[in-house]
């Protein structure tokens, strides 16, 4: 109608940056007129995504960090047992792209009755319940390492698991490689395992931690580490 037209419109696609360990979300700005009028001029910027625990997306039995970046284990209803678990999933999943996070444990203390895992899980994965393994469950819709020595599970199986348990001298990065469809499980920036592939067309796959049932142990994920320089 002639009136001056200024809108935004930001693409739901978040896209890393591997270079510099960070992810950004990519913004598109019109501004024009109506018929008639002069044509759009478009202004493209890129905007950091601050990735952290979903405290929405949950299991009850997990408790979060006031910066939603640490996880320990909160006893549910009824008894301290191994078989309770549950996972957190992390804001943003990935599609495309190739992606790189730290895990590290603040405090390893090894009381309790079950290791926690790391990995990355579909939407639809179920945040846990009275099962030994969240990430690794029947249902297949996760994939990850149990650290009690990282064994490599999916679909309710266990396997492999020749390196010591998480320690809090040491950083966990885990590399998602969805172009190729890889997961992979870097230990001080040297790659201990890689485990996984065939993950094209599975995505979104999001970053996921258990709590685990260990009653002290804490986790902390840093979503903007640096991929160490021999991954470049």
């Amino acid at each position: 109608g002639g009136g001056a037209y200024e809108g935004r419109y930001t693409v739901p696609e978040e896209v890393a940056v591997p270079e510099e360990g960070a992810t950004f979300e990519l913004a598109v700005e019109l501004h024009g007129c109506g018929l008639g009028g002069s044509p759009f001029g478009v202004r493209v910027s890129n905007q950091p995504v601050i990735i952290t625990w979903n405290p929405n997306d949950r299991h009850q039995w997990v408790a979060l960090s006031d910066d939603l970046l640490e996880t320990r284990y909160v006893n549910g209803p009824g008894s301290h047992q191994s078989s309770k678990n549950g996972l957190v999933r992390a804001t943003h999943g990935f599609s495309s792209g190739v992606h790189y996070w730290e895990v590290t444990f603040p405090n390893d203390d090894a009381r309790g009755a079950g290791y926690p895992s790391i990995g990355v899980v579909t939407q639809s994965c179920p945040l846990g319940g009275d099962t030994e393994f969240a990430i690794g469950g029947s249902h297949g819709k996760g994939w990850g390492w149990y650290t009690s020595g990282f064994e490599r599970v999916h679909a309710g199986s266990k396997s492999g698991g020749s390196l010591s348990g998480a320690s809090s001298s040491n950083k966990y990065g885990l590399l998602l490689n969805m172009d190729s469809g890889t997961l992979s499980l870097y230990i001080n920036g040297t790659l201990k395992d890689a485990a996984f592939s065939s993950l094209q067309g599975k995505g979104p796959l999001y970053p996921a931690v258990e709590a685990g049932t260990l009653s002290q142990r804490t986790i902390r994920a840093n979503f903007q580490a640096v991929l160490p320089v021999s991954l470049e």
